[in-house]
């Protein structure tokens, strides 16, 4: 049930729409471009339809001392628009889902992919932006030297079949 207090603050905005604009700048001394128009907009953020969106590899990696980390794995063969949103979704949704700090991880086939997935990708006023998402990326630039091709080569155990385990990640969280 929302109290009346909550209300009360956010109800300023809807009917000041310009406000959340003066705020920034007077108040916090956020610069923010002239608008042309603000206006209120349906707070409702449920999805009507079930979206499904999986990550091509999820892993839960438990520390003795930092904790539980997500790792999402994804594997980017070009570059695609509409990828960053949905990289920003997973992490945020991984988050609150399972309570544990989300990693993502892109491996790239070739470099300008690798450079395109590697930019940073940020939400929000580009001088103080709500969510930045900083991609591990892993593509023809990490294997450049033999010496990175050795050592990748000794670092890891590909799997003699191809059943894997999938384990329920475990959560603190609620479902």
């Amino acid at each position: 049930m929302v109290s009346s207090s909550p209300e009360a603050l956010h109800r300023i905005f809807q009917e000041d729409t310009g406000a959340v604009v003066r705020a920034l700048r007077q108040l916090l001394g956020v610069p923010f471009p002239e608008t042309s128009s603000v206006f209120v907009v349906s707070p409702d953020l449920t999805e009507i339809a079930p979206v499904e969106r999986r990550v091509d590899t999820l892993l839960q990696v438990e520390t003795k001392d930092d904790g539980t980390y997500l790792f999402a794995i994804e594997s980017q063969r070009r570059r695609d628009p509409k990828k960053p949103a949905a990289w920003a979704y997973y992490l945020s949704y991984m988050h609150a889902k399972f309570g544990h700090q989300p990693v993502l991880v892109v491996l790239c086939p070739d470099e300008a992919t690798a450079r395109w997935a590697a930019r940073p990708i940020t939400l929000g006023i580009p001088d103080h932006p709500s969510l930045t998402v900083r991609p591990l990326v892993l593509g023809p630039a990490t294997l450049s030297s033999s010496l990175t091709r050795r050592m990748w080569s000794g670092m890891f155990r590909w799997p003699c079949s191809r059943r894997l385990r999938i384990v329920r990640a475990k959560t603190s969280m609620p479902y």
